[in-house]
């Protein structure tokens, strides 16, 4: 499941108001992700012999 996040900006024109809805996004560090699913999948199997 994945979520997003959106930042509705509002500015007031001489005309009209002017609104825009943007998607904030982030830097992803696929290195850590992947290395930290690796230790999650370890750390089950161990917790899984108990």
């Amino acid at each position: 499941m994945a979520t997003k996040y959106f930042l509705k900006v509002q500015k007031e024109t001489p005309k009209d108001t002017v609104i825009k809805k943007m998607q904030l996004t982030y830097a992803k560090t696929w290195n850590a992700y992947n290395e930290a699913q690796k230790a999650e999948v370890k750390l089950f199997v161990e917790l899984l012999k108990d």
